[in-house]
């Protein structure tokens, strides 16, 4: 007997959504994931954080299709304890009624949503995906502050979800390697929701002053200021570079393409300022795509607890682009030193300002690198990650209305 026809799915968390009264719009990145699901599944409501109207144009620039349904969430910041309580007991009904009608679940993280989202997940989902995009506990612990409270309920949330999901993906090799015995269901790593790729590209050459580029949000947890010191240390040995910034100044984008005040101060001690251009946050591929293959090399100097397993990594090395990063989290795990990228220490400038160096001089060690990456890259992203979903979600509910064997009759 086949089993009955995939309902579609829901979606919750994995990225940001704004309105303009009219429409709703989406990151690209997430966009195509959703698109995909959508083709796949025939359905898609997608419960998402909503930003701020006046971004679109700059983060969100692409329109969300008309057959993909908007969940908006907004239930913290600017309220009292009572409104906010009030406020996550409306989407708890919300997200159960339609978890309920679409029992398909990929949840994002055990942060999207929260304690709301996983008790509709637990109540309702039949078939039911976690892809955990970083490890959300390391990164709690390692913020500013006194976060051991917040981090260990994340954790109880985390290893409750390990322990009744069908399916669980992960972008860091060492947090699939720290949570895979708390799991029952299906354990892979997760394929990547990239915002672009160009495997065919030819490989950067250098002429001039090389563009180095960092990716990514532009906080101290990404290491920046120790790249400031690394860029002064090759300007007093005469290396000539510049370093092309794309990202918005947290999590949501917000703002102007500008330097906050603290990562401004850290480029103008290292004497390094006038050589940093502000892109600010990129969303539109052929404008992303440009600026990687303007690009020398990529560098990631994040700090511990600032990573899982960064989506950059895949999109340079898809572009031939050679990679320079600290060896921390999943980092390490994946990436092979001297073969697809250079590894250094995190929180070591001098180490850092000596891999760019090497690297910047020598063609061999670039052309080395770049056929490496897009050798890693291509062995480990075998599709993408909407095509992973729609696979594990078809075995699953293959397997879960399967009819039931019949003993044989003793003769």
């Amino acid at each position: 007997m086949a089993p009955p026809p995939i309902p579609g799915c829901v979606v919750i968390g994995g990225g940001l959504v704004a309105s303009d009264g009219t429409r709703w719009y989406a990151q690209t990145r997430i966009l195509t994931y959703l698109n995909e699901m959508l083709a796949g599944l025939g359905r898609v409501v997608f419960f998402a954080a909503q930003a701020d109207a006046e971004q679109i144009g700059t983060v969100f620039r692409a329109p969300v299709s008309p057959g993909i349904r908007i969940e908006p969430m907004r239930i913290v910041g600017g309220f009292g304890k009572a409104r906010k309580a009030a406020r996550m007991l409306k989407m708890a009904r919300r997200m159960s009624d339609v978890i309920r009608q679409v029992p398909v679940v990929i949840h994002i993280f055990p942060a999207a949503g929260g304690p709301v989202g996983l008790a509709a997940v637990r109540r309702h989902a039949k078939a039911h995906i976690m892809y955990l995009k970083s490890d959300w506990i390391e990164y709690t612990l390692n913020r500013p502050g006194d976060h051991r409270a917040i981090a260990r309920y994340w954790q109880v949330s985390e290893l409750l979800e390990m322990r009744t999901c069908d399916a669980a993906v992960f972008r860091s090799g060492a947090h699939l390697k720290k949570m895979k015995p708390h799991c029952r269901g299906i354990v892979e790593p997760a394929q990547p929701m990239l915002s672009v790729v160009e495997s065919d590209a030819p490989g950067v050459a250098a002429g001039g002053t090389q563009q180095v580029l960092f990716v990514g949000t532009l906080q101290e947890r990404k290491g920046l200021s120790d790249l400031a010191a690394a860029m002064g240390m090759l300007r007093e040995r005469g290396v000539d570079l510049r370093l092309a910034l794309v990202g918005g100044v947290d999590a949501n984008h917000k703002g102007p393409a500008a330097l906050p005040e603290w990562l401004r101060r850290a480029f103008s001690d290292a004497g390094v300022i006038d050589r940093v251009d502000v892109k600010g946050y990129i969303d539109e591929p052929t404008e992303l795509a440009g600026v990687y293959q303007a690009s020398t090399l990529l560098v990631l100097p994040s700090r511990p607890g600032g990573e899982g397993f960064p989506r950059v990594i895949d999109e340079a090395a898809s572009f031939g682009l050679p990679v320079v990063a600290t060896a921390v989290a999943g980092i390490p795990l994946t990436l092979t030193d001297g073969h697809d990228s250079l590894l250094v220490p995190p929180l070591d400038p001098p180490a850092l300002a000596g891999a760019l160096e090497r690297l910047l001089g020598s063609a061999e060690l670039r052309d080395t690198l770049s056929a490496g990456g897009r050798a890693s890259f291509h062995a480990r992203v075998k599709e993408t990650a909407g095509q992973q979903h729609i696979r594990l979600i078809r075995d699953i509910w293959a397997r879960k209305h399967a009819a039931p064997r019949t003993r044989a009759g003793r003769g």
